[in-house]
């Protein structure tokens, strides 16, 4: 599937009356159709239904749908404040998404459509004998599935927005950006110094934001077409301002006139706020603002601290094992299009510099980040161990600079000590 299509139905995720539209329509569709039944001669071969039972039953459904979609929007804003106010705003987004809510609030919604719909039918004498009986087994379906539904729903929400779950969600948004990024860590093409001075046209922002997607195929498929090479300098993650430069096109057979230029800025996705699905850097900054947070005086939870540690490790862990370690011949598929890497420098600095520094004052959390960065410098690779074991360095240092009571530093220290230096 092309990526900005991807790009497009995962941000249709994002919003809320998306699903339930499409189960209105369903549901007024489905009114509609069963007055096919009429025109088949199925009245011959089931039982009259009487129209009142019929009205009884959707009235019911009707009733009862507004207030339960109602309760279930309440509890669905409720969880995402909490989520906002426990963990990190950051992640809204990843709850939003969630299907279990999205697909209980859909389902209430498109049943009382559909009995709304259902009494108009029947009142103004729609059906025959055939599609009174459809309606009716359709009615019962409505009821079950609303009944199952809710019943899973109750599961889902006493969970949404709760820390773990919410920590969760980021750690399998940051994991996916990361792997989207490949093993040459340069979304897939050809990969560059991001200090790599650079020569051409330069293609520049029309208005200042965020970079949340950028649909590398398409700038494959256009430099393919123009027979040019472009350096991509504004990656996902990157805030823009007017006049920078997004791209170059180098040696490109015509003059990047307005046209195509317009062309080639419509394959970025600028807005004010980033995204996880192709900033892994915003995923591993999420996870470092819940473990700041925890260790506010305010809220003083160092054990929070220590589980966003405990999945930034593994975080890094199974990137490293599936994606950097990979020897995929085929990782780079645009191969006009250079990208500067992912800096493994900048990943630790996301992921740990806060907590070093917010975590300092607590023993227990500077043990635990001194073990953390030890696991991972013994993955191995030179640019994680060199990351690795900088952090280490600088934890140690804060360690000491804030920790009065000495046998406290010297658990630290003991800690650290497991990094081979």
């Amino acid at each position: 599937m092309d990526s900005h299509v991807r790009y497009v139905l995962d941000s249709l995720r994002e919003r809320l009356w998306v699903k339930p539209s499409l189960y209105a329509c369903l549901a007024v569709g489905s009114i509609l159709a069963a007055g096919i039944a009429d025109t088949h001669g199925l009245a011959q071969f089931v039982p009259d239904i009487n129209a009142r039972a019929i009205e009884a039953l959707v009235t019911i459904i009707s009733a009862s749908m507004l207030g339960v979609a109602t309760f279930a929007v309440a509890s669905m804003v409720a969880a995402y404040a909490a989520a906002s106010r426990s963990t990190t705003p950051r992640a809204f987004s990843l709850l939003v998404k969630d299907r279990s809510s999205q697909n209980a609030l859909s389902s209430f919604i498109g049943a009382f459509i559909f009995s709304v719909a259902g009494i108009v039918a029947v009142k103004v004498e729609y059906y025959g004998n055939g599609g009174r009986f459809v309606l009716f087994l359709l009615a019962l379906g409505v009821m079950a599935w609303v009944v199952a539904t809710f019943v899973r729903w109750v599961d889902g929400i006493a969970r949404l927005g709760r820390l773990g779950n919410t920590v969760d969600r980021v750690e399998e948004a940051t994991l996916a950006a990361l792997k989207a990024w490949g093993s040459e860590r340069a979304l897939r093409g050809v990969p560059c110094d991001a200090a790599e001075p650079a020569t051409g046209e330069a293609l520049f922002a029309s208005t200042v934001g965020y970079v949340r997607h950028v649909d590398v195929e398409a700038l494959q498929r256009w430099a393919e077409a123009q027979d040019a090479q472009i350096v991509l300098r504004a990656r996902p993650g990157t805030l823009v301002t007017l006049g920078q430069p997004l791209l170059y096109v180098q040696g490109a057979g015509a003059p990047i006139d307005d046209d195509l230029q317009d062309a080639l800025r419509k394959m970025f996705v600028i807005d004010d706020a980033r995204t996880f699905a192709q900033d892994p850097r915003l995923g591993l900054i999420s996870l470092s603002e819940i473990a700041s947070r925890a260790l506010s005086s305010s809220v003083n939870d160092p054990g929070t601290a220590i589980e966003c540690l405990s999945r930034l490790v593994k975080i890094f862990s199974l990137w490293k094992r599936d994606t950097l370690d990979a020897t995929d011949e085929h990782d780079v598929v645009q191969d006009r299009v250079r990208v500067a890497r992912l800096s493994i420098d900048d990943l630790f600095e996301d992921a740990f510099g806060a907590i070093a520094r917010d975590g300092a004052h607590c023993v227990e959390v500077g043990i635990r980040l001194q073990k953390a960065l030890s696991a991972l410098d013994a993955l191995g690779g030179q640019e994680v161990q060199h990351a690795a074991r900088a952090h280490a360095r600088w934890a140690l240092e804060r360690a000491e600079a804030a920790l009065s009571f000495q046998p406290d530093f010297e658990r630290v220290r003991a800690a650290a000590s497991l990094i081979n230096r």
